[in-house]
């Protein structure tokens, strides 16, 4: 019978999972040749070595002896096997499948510090740890061998065959008290190794096969070695088998909506695990905690389909719980409310929608606009409306009070509006509210129009200006930040528009106003009205020339007025030096861009009506050179200068440049272009030589001659010498082309 069952479960799980040579063994299983007498192939007896759990070899030809295991080093764990072939995980097709995928339930294994409940059945293969400390000392591990018994020195032999571990610890604190003193002494009993079982898993499972764990598990740990329950696997209805009957049956649903109530039957060595298909799958949505599939039990209701859902959210509508159910003709929906919803009878199938509840208030009234607290509020049956306005806190300042609005749903759920007068106090008290009213409270601003002024020109804040009743000039320059100090307060100019204006006027409607801020501080502004202040008449800030040179208080002036003149300048700088060379003096003016402007202050000085005595302009510099004796000398001279630039001799007067060029610089170089010859006096003025180089330039004092190199002649490119004989030749050609398309036209037209 054991060969049989074996064999069962080595066909059926051989290709999901790994199984031990020791289940072989255990089965009756000898050597390979049984196998292969039996019909296994030697690459399926290969792979069932090579997948082993444990070294152990198959003897072909010779009977395994049977060998004790030592206390001190058990051996009767099995490595637990994990890898298998492995159906791909998928998302779960109800809830409560991936709790075991999910590496929520773990497996208890010996090398883990354990601890047996009092339900734990004693078997053959558990180590049992005895320690009495006190008065007497006593520390031992016992092995519970095939017939139950343990045999601790003195105490004697002790059976706990199928106690449980409640039990099993009274019986042995009851032997251990006829020999030690345990009334001055401590006592402890516990399970320090768990018996080795194989239990199979079958049915609806990721990795189906044969499971080798410690005892202590139990079939929910066991489940999560083969990764749970699949896509068909049920989680309502696994069964515990052993010898053909059902101990227990495992709910998940159960051990995880209530874990402490849950309870695992006692697993032993052969036992099964069967997961069947799934049962009746409904799904709920909508407003729960936890919306998706779930499996029932026959005779749960939708009452216990919420409660597996986590129950209501805060926006159920539990008036309204709909069903959508698979008919014959279709789907069909029924709506129920919590209360008739608890018995309802689910089928497989059905879908259940939870509805929110809506977002509307529905006993509401609100209060907008010009109130002082603004919102909604509940509505009170009978209120009137200025019950409704005080608990908004009144009116504000800015309410316009000649006319309010009610916005009030009519029998057609239009809204429709009733016009109320603030100022009528019984209006107020006898107009009553109604549920869902929009009260609107108006801003006496949406009945005036936006008007402003505007200010420009000279004030600190120029722009445009909120007009406000009752406001004045004066006003006005107070909120500018007051008039620039150039302008001239005598004299604002103020554009009003005149909305009478008549034909007679032919319309126009801008009337020019001039006010004196002085005697007009308190005139009254109006809408629209446009002040222009303006600057004092000719009013400048102070602009000032700068004088260099010859005089005797050189530096910078400013100019008095817009007439100021050259003489007026130098008198003000003391007048000239006595090496002043006045008729020399210029002008350097920025302004236009005029730069140097020439100016004889000899001729200023004697006559202030000279044409030399220029108006002066802002930024004008005046500069009257020193007097200088010496001539310079530069360019195409027949003297080589020691400098190599030029050569400095002294003046001599109502001299020409020919008698500096021969006396001092050697006359003229063979290269000089003696037509152009150039003086350059001190105050920039340039002077050159008239009627081909006949009439030279009179030198003054400080003046510089330039004498001109001649400009170099392009050479010219020798010409070839024409070939006549070739150019007669070609003549010859062209005047044959001719005559001979002549002769063509000719006989053509005949």
């Amino acid at each position: 019978m054991k060969l049989a069952r074996f064999l069962l479960i080595f066909i059926y799980g051989f290709s999901y999972s790994q199984v031990s040579i020791s289940d072989i063994k255990r089965a009756g299983i000898k050597s390979e040749q049984d196998l292969i007498n039996m019909g296994f192939t030697q690459s399926e007896i290969n792979s069932l070595k090579k997948n082993s759990d444990q070294s152990e070899t198959l003897q072909k030809d010779s009977t395994e002896k049977n060998t004790e295991t030592p206390l001190e080093n058990p051996k009767n764990e099995r490595k637990i096997i994990l890898e298998s072939k492995k159906e791909k995980l998928k998302k779960e097709a109800v809830y409560g499948q991936s709790i075991f995928n999910s590496g929520a339930v773990l497996i208890q294994k010996n090398s883990d510090r354990i601890k047996a409940k009092d339900n734990y059945i004693i078997g053959s293969g558990d180590i049992i740890s005895i320690t009495i400390w006190g008065f007497s000392e006593f520390n031992n591990n016992f092995t519970v061998d095939d017939l139950g018994n343990i045999r601790p020195k003195l105490v004697g032999r002790i059976n706990l065959k199928g106690q449980s571990f409640g039990n099993a610890k009274k019986i042995i604190k009851s032997k251990f008290s006829k020999v030690y003193d345990l009334r001055s002494s401590n006592m402890a009993i516990e399970l320090s190794y768990s018996k080795v079982i194989s239990v199979n898993v079958m049915g609806e499972v990721f990795s189906p096969g044969t499971y080798s764990v410690p005892s202590i598990n139990s079939a929910f740990n066991i489940l999560s070695l083969a990764k749970g329950p699949n896509q068909r696997g049920s989680v309502r209805n696994i069964s515990v088998i052993r010898n053909g009957e059902t101990i227990h049956n495992l709910d998940i649903y159960q051990y995880m909506n209530s874990p402490k109530k849950s309870s695992f039957a006692h697993l032993m060595d052969g036992d099964f695990i069967i997961v069947p298909t799934l049962g009746k799958v409904v799904s709920i949505g909508g407003e729960v905690v936890r919306g998706g599939d779930y499996e029932l039990k026959e005779g749960e209701t939708l009452q216990d389909l919420i409660q597996f859902a986590g129950g209501f959210n805060a926006k159920a509508n539990m008036k309204q719980i709909s069903i959508i159910r698979n008919t014959f003709n279709g789907k069909e929906i029924q709506s129920f409310s919590r209360a008739e919803a608890e018995n309802v009878q689910l089928k497989k199938g059905d879908e259940v929608i939870i509805s929110k509840v809506s977002d509307i208030i529905t006993n509401q009234v609100s209060v907008k606009g010009e109130v002082v607290g603004p919102g909604v509020f509940d509505f009170k049956q009978g209120e009137s409306l200025m019950e409704l306005i005080n608990r908004a806190r009144g009116l504000t300042t800015e309410a316009y009070i000649n006319t309010a609005h009610i916005y009030r749903l009519n029998n057609n759920l239009e809204r429709e509006i009733l016009q109320i007068n603030l100022s009528d106090s019984k209006a107020l008290k006898n107009t009553t509210v109604n549920n869902l009213d929009e009260v609107y409270i108006f801003s006496k601003k949406s009945f005036l129009d936006t008007t402003h002024v505007i200010v420009n020109g000279l004030v600190r804040n120029p722009g445009q200006i909120v007009f406000k009743e009752k406001m004045t000039l004066n006003d006005i320059l107070t909120l500018v930040g007051g008039a620039q100090i150039n302008a001239d307060l005598s004299r604002l100019e103020i554009e009003r528009i005149d909305f009478n204006a008549s034909e007679k006027d032919t319309f126009n409607y801008v009337k020019i106003l001039t006010k004196n801020i002085l005697t007009d501080a308190d005139f009254k502004i109006q809408p629209f009205d446009i002040i222009n202040i303006r600057s004092l008449p000719e009013f400048k800030f102070q602009e000032s020339i700068e004088v260099k040179g010859e005089v005797k208080y050189p530096g910078i002036y400013s100019l008095s007025g817009s007439q100021v003149r050259t003489a007026d300048i130098i008198k003000r700088a003391g007048g000239l030096t006595k090496l002043a060379y006045g008729e020399k003096a210029y002008i350097q003016r920025a302004a236009d861009s005029l730069g140097l402007i020439l100016l004889d202050l000899d001729l200023v000085s004697k006559k202030e009506t000279s044409k030399f005595n220029y108006i002066l302009r802002p930024g004008d510099t005046i500069v009257i050179p020193r007097v200088n004796d010496i001539v310079s000398i530069s360019g195409a001279t027949g003297v080589k200068f020691l400098n190599n630039d030029k050569i400095n001799a002294p003046f001599t007067k109502n001299k020409f440049t020919g008698y500096y060029l021969r006396k001092y610089a050697g006359g003229y170089d063979k290269k000089a272009d003696k037509k152009n010859v150039y003086v350059i006096t001190l105050n920039g003025q340039v002077k050159h030589t008239k009627f081909y180089g006949l009439r030279k330039p009179k030198v003054e004092k400080g003046d510089k001659i330039i004498v001109n190199y001649k400009a170099e002649k392009e050479k010219k490119e020798k010409k070839e010498k024409i070939n006549w004989n070739s150019q007669i030749e070609n003549l010859t050609v062209k005047l044959t082309g001719i005559a001979t398309l002549w002769i063509l036209i000719s006989s053509s037209i005949n």
